[in-house]
């Protein structure tokens, strides 16, 4: 595990590839090792954030992402057991737990049979937050019991740990689905397996907070190339900040420019260089579809200097888009 700096180069990987990545995990695994792995990972890290925390609420929704806050309560349950901490752990589960996908199923039978409890309400009073309600699957604006919990981590007073994603954020594109409430304390995020584009452009900036990152034990994979490339920041710069103009502007999509130029040699003067207008022009994000992505146009000063060029592979027959 380790916390995004935005000092290096980084993969990102969108819902579709991380599926992918997902599933060829998993399947070299035991059932449910894999949420295990995730649930443990967001416990570790609640516990190197929130070390003197008495109250903690974990929020989990109907999906996976919920199975892993459910691990997470568990082990943080386990652990108070085993140090004799007075820690008091709420767990809360919106959707029906009859309904659950299969590892979260079994998620939530560990957590009742090592003790916990399900909670019909979230506390009045805690000391930090685990939001496990909505995973990259989101599509919707979420409604009923949903959003009205979706609405209470949002304007939350005390600080929040994101599962994967913040509930409601988009991973490919930093939308926000749901009202926009401006954090009011402390926000982290544990992406899980893979960082999501989203994280990175739009609203993800300020909904996401501190990012962290676990691979959850399995390697890179050369075979499964990123979806986009976050450079870095040339030494001496400032790093990219939350709630600055150009990660506020209005976004349809977190790749909302990909200049396609038709040959490698002039990539970085047909696609980096418009790019970085739109940058400069305050339009947030900006991504670039070269038709290579070769180390030829990664490694190029022009544009490893500007964080905010992200750069994507545009599929057969797609068109780039503005």
């Amino acid at each position: 595990m380790r916390n995004i700096l935005f000092n290096q180069q980084e993969s990102l990987h969108d819902v579709r590839s991380t599926r992918r990545l997902e599933q060829f995990a998993g399947s070299s695994l035991p059932p449910h090792a894999l949420m295990a792995q995730a649930g443990r990972a967001v416990a570790s890290l609640t516990e190197a954030l929130a070390p003197h925390a008495q109250s903690l609420w974990v929020a989990c929704g109907p999906g996976n992402n919920g199975g892993d806050g459910l691990v997470a309560a568990t082990a943080l349950h386990n652990n108070n057991q085993q140090r004799g901490l007075t820690r008091r752990i709420h767990l809360t589960l919106t959707g029906d737990p009859g309904h659950l996908p299969p590892d979260a199923s079994n998620a939530l039978r560990n957590a009742l049979d090592c003790g916990l409890t399900l909670s019909a309400q979230p506390p009045d009073q805690y000391d930090f937050a685990i939001d496990a309600l909505l995973g990259i699957g989101a599509s919707r604006e979420p409604e009923g019991p949903l959003a009205k919990v979706l609405s209470q981590l949002r304007t939350s007073p005390s600080p929040v740990l994101a599962v994967d994603v913040p509930s409601g954020l988009m991973a490919d594109t930093g939308a926000l689905l749901g009202d926009e409430a401006p954090p009011v304390a402390a926000r982290y995020t544990l992406s899980l397996l893979t960082l999501k584009p989203g994280l990175f452009t739009c609203h993800g900036r300020d909904a996401a907070g501190d990012i962290w990152f676990s691979r959850l034990g399995t390697a890179s994979r050369r075979d499964r190339p990123p979806t986009a490339i976050l450079c870095a920041p040339k030494p001496g710069t400032a790093s990219p900040a939350r709630g600055t103009p150009h990660t506020r502007a209005a976004m349809a999509t977190s790749l909302s420019l990909a200049v396609r130029a038709e040959r490698q040699q002039v990539a970085m003067g047909g696609a980096a260089l418009p790019g970085c207008a739109r940058r400069h022009s305050d339009r947030g994000w900006t991504g670039v579809s070269p038709a290579s992505l070769g180390n030829t146009c990664l490694k190029a000063s022009s544009t490893t200097q500007q964080p905010e060029l992200m750069f994507r592979t545009l599929g057969s027959g797609q068109s780039a888009t503005a």
